[in-house]
């Protein structure tokens, strides 16, 4: 089955790198449109209160839609990246990218999420990068570690950036009603990336390519 064709039909499972304050209202949106959500961690008593059906962010008033998904068995969480990887069909990375004391992101995180995929990684699956990084880090910094796997972007797999711009606890500007930009690593797979976060989001924007959406951040 087509990729596309699995994020129409909702039988695609995404995993979601990441339990933070942009990282779990982004799982737990999947979860509630229906997808299968596998929420990725590094923190084990994070992973360990969610599969409780329990919240660790306080001030984002989730504590009752998490419950929820997780009774459903829509959302579930693990500290494994790379198992949730191998068992998903898109893996979208939202880890954080804190300044340096050069005003530059600190991609140790998302160079992390990088070689832990690379391990679970297959055919035909999407990783879409949502952290706040310059231009240039997809395709330079995270695409060679995913390529470690032996595949190829834009032919094995797809690859993807589709910056972050929800503020957490903006009541008025949830993750639906934030305007989203996609670049892909083919306009290909731009599309095919587009039709999974149109599910959770109503306007996202194509553009031509994945430093396009970068430098939109």
């Amino acid at each position: 089955m087509e990729l596309a064709e699995k994020f129409n039909n909702k039988s695609a499972v995404v995993c979601v790198i990441g339990l933070g304050y942009v990282g779990l209202p982004t799982a737990v949106s999947f979860a509630e449109k229906g997808f299968r959500v596998i929420g990725a961690d590094k923190k084990k008593q994070v992973v360990d209160l969610i599969n409780r059906g329990g919240c660790h962010l306080k001030d984002l008033n989730l504590d009752e839609r998490v419950k929820k998904v997780v009774q459903d068995k829509k959302l579930t969480a693990t500290a494994d990246t790379a198992e949730a990887t191998r068992k998903s069909d898109a893996i979208l990375i939202i880890v954080p990218t804190p300044v340096t004391p050069d005003k530059r992101p600190d991609l140790v995180p998302v160079i992390s999420s990088g070689e832990d995929i690379a391990k679970g990684l297959g055919k035909n699956k999407l990783v879409v990068l949502e952290s706040t990084v310059y231009p240039g880090v997809t395709e330079d910094v995270l695409n060679p570690l995913l390529e470690k796997s032996g595949l190829k972007a834009g032919v094995d797999f797809g690859l993807a950036h589709c910056p972050e711009r929800y503020n957490p606890g903006d009541s008025k500007h949830s993750i639906g009603d934030v305007v989203r930009v996609i670049g892909g690593i083919t306009p290909q797979w731009g599309e095919t990336t587009k039709q999974l976060y149109r599910h959770i989001v109503k306007d996202v924007f194509l553009v031509k390519d994945i430093k396009t959406a970068e430098a939109a951040r």
